[in-house]
């Protein structure tokens, strides 16, 4: 396979699926913040799993299905910014590892953050490592499908 062929595949992987994966996190992620009372869904001093918890709106499957749009819609400008870096990498090096890709995560998403900011309760840092780890995870799959070249011991 030649290097276009493997950017093109990359950047579909990560434009397409990434944003897809990081949907199904943030939906998995939801009811649990809601069950410990984590941001953003902190209700004062409640225990957890007060119903109080729950903004109004029409319970938590609304708010499971809210929060993974809202994800989806977000993440596909960082996703093809972290898509970009990788396939930069891949063409000046000839090779991309699991680690290179999870940084590329992380500064698309930051990228993306700083065209378009959201209000992230202080969970900007724990948003970037999902974001890195997605991106880890694409890149090893990619790896094992014979899309990415297998990185060498030593580069």
């Amino acid at each position: 396979m030649s290097n276009p062929q493997r950017a093109l595949w990359t950047f579909l992987f990560f434009a397409l699926i990434g944003p897809f994966i990081a949907s199904l996190l943030a939906a998995l992620y939801t009811p649990g913040a809601i069950w410990a009372n984590l941001p953003p869904y902190v209700a004062g001093d409640h225990t957890p799993f007060d119903l109080s918890n729950l903004p109004d709106g029409g319970g938590i499957a609304a708010l499971v299905g809210a929060a993974a749009l809202k994800t989806f819609i977000w993440t596909p400008p960082a996703a093809a910014a972290a898509a970009l870096i990788v396939i930069g990498l891949l063409l000046t090096r000839g090779e991309v590892g699991w680690a290179l890709a999870g940084a590329a995560g992380v500064v698309g998403f930051f990228v993306a953050y700083v065209i378009a900011p959201f209000e992230a309760a202080g969970f900007l840092p724990a948003f970037a490592l999902v974001a890195g780890l997605v991106a880890a995870l694409l890149s090893v799959f990619l790896i094992r499908i014979n899309v990415l070249p297998r990185p060498t011991a030593g580069g």
